[in-house]
């Protein structure tokens, strides 16, 4: 394609000015049937925030592979038009020479590290520029501080908590001293305090004159600090507004682009929080303390009781141990001491291994066959040894919305669709005890909902429901008890 030629860039040199241009851009995925993008024109000027929002699918994601260089260069696929960062075309630039001046924050961290523990990581960016090792340590230090991650400076970056990872993700974006920052959903799996956090990193990286653009669905936290919100629709840019005129929009309008309800909304549907159900008890932890290698808990719990028939939500800080709690649960993790029992017997971790369904963070490591049918059906083969035909499993698939889809690869699925498939592969292993570990984490307002429906169709088969999250609108939604863990 013709567009500006690429720009060497070098350990001295001083990067341009940071506009971002995108000027008719279009892009289709190698082998994918329609574009990811259409005709997208937008205009970014030095230091200015612009947030990108919109449902699922709609070109978030690949907007920011475009001005990070990631697509078509790590992404194949047919590129149109013309794009520009600070002058450089990102499209044909070396990625190792782009380091110097575009720095990218992703949904999945960890899928972008590259050492073990947390000071490392922070120090693998500024050594692999050449900087001096005065400079790398100082980066090293105030990443450290400014991210609240000294606690955990030779933590192994795998022990790290969702949260934890995603806050370092920023302090590595941060240690490269850029002068255009690409978020694509930096909030996934961020509790209250950390998104204040990073709101206040956003304030912070404005402040130094960085551009920055960013794709979210949790909007709140940084609409205050864009100077502008795009919103996409199948590949198009569909609106263009300030901050103050997108925070006066209304639920119904955010609802029809697919975007989350407002803080407001879903504050004022909050279930009443309690540290202790009153209903019937299916399943009984006491005692509980889980040690990390380094002899520090990963959880200290008391007592919580999770109902049968009720979705449980489990709430609280990151690194409060929400994740550890649910593997133990299920009987991945040895605990100090402590006991569950279920329905007022013990449960062994052996035992546990057959009564619960975890549904972890990232469902691609718990999908296995070609189809969404078969995926059911494994499930069902299972739980029944073989026999799929005491499981209906066309009933289990039309509660989670999933009929339609049912000769689809399950890769080829949008992210709320795998999830309500992990759900449905639950249902079919007709375990009593499902437990889900951040299940909307990065969906928009649709998928989110859709999720919620599936988790209350598994709620009225009477079984128990634990739900690990930071969301608040799913809490809203379908929490009938809520346990919040604390560092206390």
């Amino acid at each position: 394609m013709d567009g500006p030629t690429a720009t060497p860039l070098t350990p001295d040199t001083e990067p341009m000015s940071a506009s971002i241009h995108l000027d008719s851009v279009g892009f289709r995925y190698e082998h994918a049937q329609d574009a990811a993008l259409v005709e997208v024109s937008l205009d970014v000027a030095p230091g200015e925030v612009v947030l990108v929002c919109g449902g699922s699918g709609s070109g978030k994601t690949t907007l920011l592979r475009v001005v990070n260089g990631l697509a078509p260069q790590f992404y194949p696929g047919e590129l149109t038009g013309q794009v520009s960062v600070a002058g450089t075309d990102p499209t044909v630039t070396e990625l190792p020479q782009l380091a110097r001046l575009i720095a990218t924050v992703f949904q999945d961290p960890k899928a972008a590290f590259f050492t073990t523990d947390v000071a490392s990581e922070l120090a693998f960016g500024p050594e692999n520029l050449g900087l001096p090792q005065d400079i790398i340590g100082s980066r090293v230090t105030r990443g450290l501080e400014r991210f609240n991650l000294a606690g955990l400076r030779d933590r192994s970056t795998v022990a790290l908590s969702g949260g934890e990872q995603q806050r370092l993700a920023c302090a590595v974006a941060q240690a490269m001293a850029p002068s255009v920052l690409v978020l694509d959903e930096p909030s996934s799996s961020l509790d209250e305090l950390s998104l204040a956090s990073l709101a206040q990193t956003l304030e912070d990286w404005k402040a130094q004159g960085k551009t920055i653009i960013m794709a979210e669905h949790q909007l709140d936290y940084v609409v205050p600090v864009a100077d502008r919100i795009v919103v996409m629709q199948n590949g198009r840019i569909v609106a263009s507004l300030s901050s103050d005129d997108f925070s006066h929009l209304d639920d119904e309008r955010r609802h029809v682009w697919g975007l989350r309800s407002s803080a407001a909304a879903v504050t004022s549907g909050a279930p009443h929080v309690t540290s202790q159900t009153s209903q019937s008890t299916s399943l009984v932890a006491d005692k509980v303390l889980i040690k990390r290698g380094d002899h520090s808990f990963a959880l200290s719990l008391d007592h919580a009781e999770f109902p049968a028939g009720a979705i449980t939500a489990v709430v609280g800080p990151n690194g409060v141990g929400k994740t550890t709690l649910a593997r133990w649960l299920a009987g991945l993790l040895r605990s100090s001491s402590g006991s569950l029992a279920y329905q007022g017997h013990g449960l062994s971790r052996r035992q546990r291994l057959r009564q619960v369904n975890l549904v972890a963070q990232n469902v691609n490591h718990q999908l296995f066959t070609e189809s969404v049918r078969h995926e059911v059906e494994l499930s069902a083969m299972i739980a029944r040894r073989g026999k799929t035909s005491a499981i209906d499993v066309d009933d289990i698939l039309a509660r989670c919305d999933l009929l339609d889809l049912a000769d689809r690869h399950p890769m080829t699925l949008s992210g709320g669709q795998r999830q309500r498939l992990a759900i449905a592969a639950g249902l079919a292993s007709m375990r009593p005890i499902i437990i889900l570990d951040e299940p909307t984490s990065g969906l928009d307002w649709t998928h989110m909902n859709q999720v919620a429906e599936c988790l209350s169709q598994v709620r009225d088969t009477g079984r128990t429901v634990i739900v690990i999250t930071h969301d608040r609108e799913l809490v809203a939604a379908v929490a009938d008890d809520v346990i919040r863990l604390t560092n206390s």
